[in-house]
């Protein structure tokens, strides 16, 4: 029987290494970028999930949103952090304490509602998480909080933005097709994306 897993997950591991920390949705639209064809998500979800067990990824939850990376890079010591920053809600928020070190803690949520219509408690919400994970540093003062980026913060802050993180990984879709064209047998099909799926392959 043809092991239909292989181009497969050399996609998955391909599409990962140019786009850090992508999430499902990601990974099915960006394959449809390269190969034309949009793959099951069913397929992708199981051999995301094998090769999670395998070890060959990880995951991390950000903004609810599950994200994967490859064992290696950056990213490895620490993928829940790098999630996080990497998420709409808690990146923002992350990157205005960056910016404005030492607002408190009500003037981020006043300042996030009225550039991005965010609640109180969305705000909020995303400071404690920056505060668990050691992102931020939340100050007690009277009955606010002073927000202060942690220096891991601000370096992790710089990897995302720079040449291995995922805002500056957008360039290289077209290396991507290339690595998809030079693997063995050519790019995968969508027969091959979706044989888990049918039960071509067990």
């Amino acid at each position: 029987m043809i092991d239909t897993s292989r181009p497969v997950r050399h996609c998955i591991r391909s599409l990962l290494r140019k786009h850090p920390g992508a999430r499902l949705s990601d990974l099915e639209r960006r394959w449809a970028d390269v190969s034309g064809e949009r793959p099951g998500r069913g397929a992708l979800l199981h051999h995301l999930s094998l090769m999670w067990r395998e070890r060959q990824l990880l995951s991390a939850l950000g903004d609810g949103e599950r994200r994967y990376y490859l064992p290696t890079g950056p990213w490895a010591a620490d993928p829940d952090a790098w999630a996080a920053l990497q998420a709409e809600t808690t990146g923002t928020v992350a990157g205005w304490v960056s910016e404005h070190p030492g607002l408190r803690s009500c003037d981020v949520a006043v300042d996030l509602y009225e550039t991005h219509g965010w609640s109180r408690s969305r705000v909020l919400q995303a400071l404690d998480r920056l505060e668990s994970l050691g992102l931020v540093e939340l100050r007690p003062h009277l009955r606010t909080f002073f927000c202060m980026p942690t220096e891991r913060m601000r370096t992790l802050l710089a990897l995302i933005s720079g040449p291995t993180g995922s805002r500056a990984t957008e360039k290289d879709t077209d290396e991507t097709e290339r690595d998809y064209a030079n693997q063995p047998g050519g790019p995968p099909s969508h027969e091959m994306a979706s044989a888990w799926e049918d039960g071509a392959a067990a």
